[in-house]
């Protein structure tokens, strides 16, 4: 695929665990508007070519990956089948065995994509964190308490102290059916 092609300004990225736990399509579906581009972050390529997100025709898609894998066979077999699905697969430098995040916004960067949504988990959006890709945070919140059993919004961010936390300014919150949209700039 030609990566050179137009790729809407626009961008949604997930995390790996977002598309093996969910198998979203990540296109627009509730609202009429263009869909964005669409970023699997995949540092050892376990993304199944079955996926939703590769088997929608709407929209560009990017797999960002790694050298950070074991048969290098393997996985040019696995990037031709997902090229032959139309997606195109970056191969960029990693960081702890992970998809170097500054690496890949800046190639994005190059693609003139302006504005990203990062859609991901919880291991995804503190790896997004402290890799300072961050400008502007928007959390839902539910009126529902999971208590300690339910899964952390941020995880392993390594804060242990009140005065450690990463705070938010320029907060607007503003409600949405049952939820609450609050959001705030790093």
């Amino acid at each position: 695929m030609d990566y050179r092609r137009a790729i809407p300004q626009i961008c949604v990225m997930v995390g790996i665990g977002t598309v093996l736990r969910d198998d979203p399509e990540l296109t627009v579906r509730l609202v009429k508007g263009k869909d964005p581009a669409r970023v699997v972050v995949d540092s050892k390529l376990r993304i199944p070519v079955t996926a939703k997100v590769l088997n929608s025709k709407r929209g560009s898609v990017i797999i960002a990956t790694t050298h950070e894998r074991q048969e290098a066979r393997g996985k040019r077999q696995k990037i031709k089948k997902i090229e032959a699905k139309g997606a195109e697969v970056w191969i960029l430098p990693s960081k702890k065995k992970e998809v170097d995040l500054t690496a890949l916004m800046k190639e994005i960067g190059k693609r003139e994509i302006i504005n990203l949504i990062i859609e991901g988990g919880s291991k995804f959006a503190a790896s997004a964190i402290k890799e300072r890709i961050v400008d502007k945070v928007a959390i839902f919140l539910a009126p529902k308490i999971l208590g300690k059993e339910g899964l952390p919004m941020i995880g392993g961010l390594g804060i242990r102290r009140l005065s450690e936390a990463i705070c938010l300014r320029k907060l607007q919150c503003k409600k949405i059916g049952e939820d609450i949209l609050v959001e705030g700039y790093l």
